[in-house]
């Protein structure tokens, strides 16, 4: 659950233009998965703040 609504809350904050935030809420997604599929999705949103696409 935890995960689940750290990426909702980064995806919001990338909305608002709050990047900073949404790679933390993003980072904290990524260290509660377990899931190796799940992690690579959030790698991509977190690659995508670190060039600017967001």
């Amino acid at each position: 659950f935890l995960a689940s609504r750290e990426e909702l809350k980064g995806d919001l904050l990338v909305q608002q233009g709050r990047t900073d935030d949404a790679r933390s809420a993003y980072e904290k997604a990524k260290a509660a998965l377990s899931d190796e599929a799940a992690v690579g999705g959030l790698q991509i949103k977190l690659d995508d703040l670190a060039k600017g696409d967001a």
